[in-house]
């Protein structure tokens, strides 16, 4: 699961979702809509979700939903894994080889 560093803005964190630029992240490779990520303001880690995204010869744009849950920056990726296992009874690296053996999509 990709961490976005990003610093949110009152309205942000109001309305839920923010605008961030591809090229404004320390990403490797892009994101997909639907993709679950981190994103860490300041030591306050939260989910969120790609929206949509838009692109042109420049720049990739996302849409991100924040998640309601807010976690310490040191905490969240073991509190998500454990998640995972209690809530879909498997790591995120195992659920989308079971979702492919029954012919279903694993939600990422």
């Amino acid at each position: 699961m990709e961490t976005l560093e990003l610093a949110l803005t009152e309205f942000s964190r109001r309305s839920g979702s923010v605008l961030v630029s591809h090229r404004a992240t320390r990403l490797a490779r892009g994101l997909e809509p639907g993709e679950r990520v981190l994103v860490d303001d300041a030591g306050e880690v939260r989910t969120a979700v790609v929206a949509d995204l838009d692109f042109d010869l420049d720049d990739t744009r996302y849409r991100l939903v924040l998640g309601p849950v807010v976690l310490p920056a040191g905490v969240a990726p073991e509190r998500l894994s454990a998640l995972y296992d209690a809530v879909l009874g498997a790591t995120p690296q195992v659920v989308p080889l079971s979702a492919a053996r029954r012919g279903t999509h694993a939600v990422r």
